[in-house]
């Protein structure tokens, strides 16, 4: 499932820059078993883009939750 989100910010005189992304619960599409409970998480990349295109920088996030 893909979906894609487009917020815009600014870049400060040195070209940092935030932008806030509420990804909401984590779907648990992947599993780890630590043998004493479940670990249910999502891996999620994130890929910035300027004027169109695609820039250097890229983050993955783990959005996670845990079951016993």
């Amino acid at each position: 499932m893909k979906y894609v989100y487009n917020p815009s910010g600014t870049t400060d005189s040195q070209g940092n820059f935030s932008i806030t992304l509420n990804l909401g619960s984590a779907v648990g599409q992947n599993q780890y078993d630590t043998g004493v409970s479940y670990h249910y998480y999502d891996v999620v990349p994130i890929y910035f883009y300027s004027n169109g295109t695609q820039i250097g920088a890229r983050e993955t996030l783990i959005n996670s939750c845990i079951s016993t």
